[in-house]
C-alpha cells in the first residue's frame, strides 16, 4: 500500500511540477512579452515569483497567488485520477463594481459556458472548472501513471496531459486577471497594470527611433501624429499612457543626435 501511495505521489509530482515550471517560468517571459500585462513598479501587479506559490504537488495541488489592492487572488490546480479542477478565489472587495456582471464574465471566461462551480464563502467567491473527459479521463491518466512509474515514455500521454493543464490554466489566469484588474479602475496596457496618466509630447528628430525606444520600455503609445510649426519645422505629437507614480520627463532623456523632447505635459484626451 505504501509503495502504491508513493507511486501515485510520484505521478502527481511529475504532472504538476511540469505545469508549475512551464507556467511560472514562461508566464514571466513568453506570455508577458506577448500579451504585455506586467510591470513591476508602483501600484502594478507584481511578477509571479516562486515565493507566490503554495505547492503540494505530491498531493495533487498546485496553487499560487497574485496581489491587487492588497488583496490576494488565489489560483489552484487540483489533480486526481480521472479529474482535473482548475479555478481561482477572488475577494468580494475586488468585485464591488457591477458585481453580478463581473461574476458572469468570470464564470464564463474559459469557453463561454458557465463554470461547474461558483461558491461564496467568508468574503470571497470561488470559480471552478472541472475536467473529467478527453485529456483528463481515467484511462488516459492510467496510461500516464504507467509511463511515469516505468519511466518508459513511448507515447506522449504524460506530456499531453500537463500541456493541456498548462494551456487551460494560462487562459483562465490571463482572462480573469484582466477582468478583475480593469474592473478596479486599473489600466491594462503593454507592460503595465496600474493607475496611469496620459501625456502629450512634442518630439523633434527621428520619431521612429523615439517610438521604438518608448515601446522598449513597455509604454503604450496611444497616437503619433505629424505637425508643422509656424516656421515650417516638422514635429511629431505623441500621446502616451504612463504610470501615474512615475515621471516620463525623468525616464525619457533626450538623445540630441537622434531626437529631442520639445514639450511634455499631462493632458486629458
Amino acid at each position: 500500500m505504501i509503495t502504491e501511495h508513493n507511486n501515485i505521489k510520484e505521478w502527481k509530482t511529475k504532472i504538476l511540477e511540469s505545469v508549475r515550471h512551464g507556467f511560472l517560468e514562461n508566464i514571466k517571459a513568453e506570455v508577458q512579452d506577448r500579451v504585455g500585462i506586467w510591470r513591476n513598479s508602483g501600484d502594478a501587479m507584481p511578477f509571479l515569483r516562486n515565493n507566490n506559490e503554495s505547492v503540494l504537488v505530491n498531493e495533487g495541488v498546485l496553487s499560487f497567488c497574485i496581489i491587487l489592492n492588497n488583496e490576494k487572488i488565489l489560483y489552484s490546480v487540483w489533480l486526481q485520477a480521472g479529474e482535473v479542477r482548475i479555478g481561482f478565489k477572488v475577494p468580494l472587495s475586488l468585485l464591488q463594481m457591477n458585481k453580478d456582471v463581473l461574476e458572469k464574465k468570470l464564470s464564463t471566461l474559459y469557453d463561454g459556458k458557465p463554470c461547474q462551480r461558483v461558491f461564496r464563502d467568508k468574503g470571497s467567491v470561488f470559480f471552478d472548472w472541472l475536467f473529467t473527459d478527453s485529456f483528463a479521463d481515467f484511462d488516459r491518466m492510467e496510461r500516464s501513471f504507467i509511463e511515469v512509474i516505468s519511466q518508459k515514455y513511448e507515447k506522449p500521454t504524460t506530456t499531453l496531459i500537463w500541456n493541456r493543464i498548462y494551456d487551460i490554466l494560462t487562459h483562465i489566469f490571463i482572462a480573469s486577471a484582466n477582468i478583475i484588474i480593469e474592473s478596479n479602475g486599473y489600466s491594462v496596457s503593454p507592460g503595465f497594470i496600474g493607475k496611469t496618466k496620459k501625456y502629450v509630447m512634442e518630439i523633434s528628430g527621428d520619431i521612429n527611433l523615439f517610438c521604438k525606444h518608448v515601446q522598449e520600455q513597455n509604454i503604450l503609445i496611444v497616437s503619433n501624429d505629424r505637425m508643422l510649426t509656424s516656421d515650417g519645422i516638422s514635429r511629431s505629437i505623441v500621446r502616451i499612457e504612463y504610470p501615474d507614480n512615475l515621471n516620463p520627463e525623468n525616464d525619457f532623456k533626450n538623445n540630441d543626435s537622434l531626437w529631442k523632447i520639445e514639450r511634455i505635459q499631462s493632458q486629458q484626451y
